[in-house]
């Protein structure tokens, strides 16, 4: 009896808590995805900034540990994985994740049932109530999986179609083309004269000039419409959609011209003379450059565009665009924690950040962006529980540039000179450690190695100061040291 009484007590302590920490798989993504697919669970996937970073070391001390970590372990195959390693890459641009930690909650085709982000509301019950809405969500059966193995089948009706993209959008992925297109072609022209249809396909995000976003236009007092009585950011995120699709399909097709089409797309949502509309039609075409690993054309206009934007930006500028960074930092920290559990893509965020502010608010934070992504970005800050000064956006977009040029392998001082001026003036900036670090490979590929090593020991130096994890950078330092990199 005192057997089975012990039995007992273990298996209840086993359930409520006291399981010592989270059980991560230690498999590839695909072996864990098959097993999932095997098991019936769903994969509690924490995708999180590179190892070497304080975010990683903080947000894995908190996932090992989380509230609820028996329940997670019972229910879910858990998976960690970093966005520099290739299958975790693939994640963070599949799912469009912007924020991280991000919490992706898959299912055994590898497709996404619920998801969040970040840290904060952080308690006692955020994660429980994550697993259930996610459980919930994946035993209702009406998830993104379902909605494919529906339209494979064939049984892709104008309510399917119409449903998989409001999930799509509730999970802040873009949908695809084809998707879109074909539920347009399912309507009778005549259903583009309501303002609410023409609203819910150009929400889906069409790309620019395909067959939905030109039938969409059937009815140009409609359409018109939409650009005058729309609230301002709202068509700023319609706007911003449209662009990204393009731009991904022109990526994915390897389309020179549609790019420059979805490039064009961007520069026209500016005032013609206004020079956001150059930068924007530069910053599109140097994504789609980089991502087709157009090398020549991805570093020529790389180095004409980050002379022509950021170089010679003034400190006042930068306070201003820093200020502007800390104005959407505060409204979706606030959105964090009281907004809706699963809405914290980047556009959902904003459109929520935007919503109250006028707009000639909203237009000075378009024109002072925060971010580039026009470098092959290297990670500087990551969680929102470590206690470290924001990244000065200028100094940010300068060291990605470089670090892009670094990325190419290019030995061309045509791109490494500018190069070096741009993780210089970043240091200058802002002296963190990833600074000093991409400044330190870029002199060690012009052959300066006694400054490279120099300058990645005060990379070293400085993370350590900050409490980061030095293992990367101490495996470089001594690369340089044996011209092994």
């Amino acid at each position: 009896m005192r057997k089975k009484l012990l039995i007992l007590f273990c298996s209840i302590v086993s359930l409520t808590g006291f399981a010592q920490e989270l059980k991560l798989e230690a498999d590839s993504l695909s072996e864990v995805l098959k097993r999932a697919k095997l098991e019936n669970k769903l994969v509690f996937t924490v995708l999180t900034s590179p190892k070497n970073t304080i975010g990683y070391s903080e947000t894995m001390r908190v996932v090992k540990y989380l509230p609820g970590l028996a329940y997670y372990n019972q229910n879910f195959l858990n998976y960690a994985i970093t966005y520099d390693e290739k299958d975790g890459a693939a994640l963070r641009d599949k799912f469009e994740a912007k924020t991280f930690p991000a919490f992706l909650y898959l299912d055994g085709n590898g497709n996404i049932v619920y998801r969040t982000a970040g840290m904060s509301p952080y308690n006692q019950n955020r994660f429980l109530d994550d697993a259930n809405i996610a459980l919930l969500k994946f035993n209702g059966g009406r998830t993104i999986s379902w909605y494919q193995s529906e339209i494979a089948a064939g049984k892709a009706t104008p309510a399917i179609l119409r449903e998989y993209i409001i999930e799509s959008q509730s999970l802040g992925i873009s949908v695809n083309n084809l998707i879109i297109d074909e539920y347009v072609k399912q309507q009778r022209p005549g259903n583009f004269n309501k303002l609410s249809e023409v609203l819910f396909v150009l929400e889906a995000g069409p790309v620019f000039q395909s067959f939905a976003y030109n039938r969409v236009q059937l009815n140009r007092k409609v359409f018109d419409s939409i650009y005058t009585v729309l609230p301002y950011q709202r068509r700023v995120a319609i706007n911003n959609r449209i662009i990204r699709n393009t731009i991904k399909a022109a990526i994915e097709q390897k389309d020179v011209k549609l790019a420059a089409r979805g490039a064009s797309f961007a520069r026209s949502t500016w005032p013609e003379q206004d020079k956001n509309g150059i930068k924007a039609y530069e910053s599109n075409m140097l994504n789609y450059y980089r991502s087709v690993k157009d090398t020549a054309n991805y570093l020529k206009n790389l180095v004409k565009f980050t002379n022509n934007f950021y170089l010679d930006i003034s400190a006042d500028s930068i306070k201003r665009i820093s200020a502007a960074r800390a104005t959407i930092a505060e409204a979706d920290a606030k959105i964090m924690i009281a907004g809706p559990a699963g809405d914290t893509s980047k556009v959902g965020l904003a459109n929520l950040a935007y919503q109250n502010m006028p707009r000639e608010v909203v237009m000075k934070l378009r024109e002072l962006q925060n971010r580039d992504t026009t470098g092959m970005g290297r990670p500087v800050m990551s969680s929102s529980l470590v206690s470290v000064p924001p990244p000065n956006p200028v100094a940010g977009t300068l060291n990605d540039n470089a670090w892009g040029i670094y990325l190419t392998r290019t030995t061309n001082k045509t791109y490494l000179d500018p190069a070096l001026v741009w993780a210089k003036r970043a240091v200058q900036l802002d002296p963190r450690s990833a600074h000093y670090d991409t400044l330190a490979h870029i002199l060690y590929r012009l052959n300066s190695l006694e400054e490279a090593i120099a300058t990645q020991q005060k990379a070293i130096k400085v993370a350590q100061q900050n409490g980061e994890d030095t293992t990367a950078k101490t495996a470089e330092l001594q690369k340089m040291i044996l011209l092994e990199l």
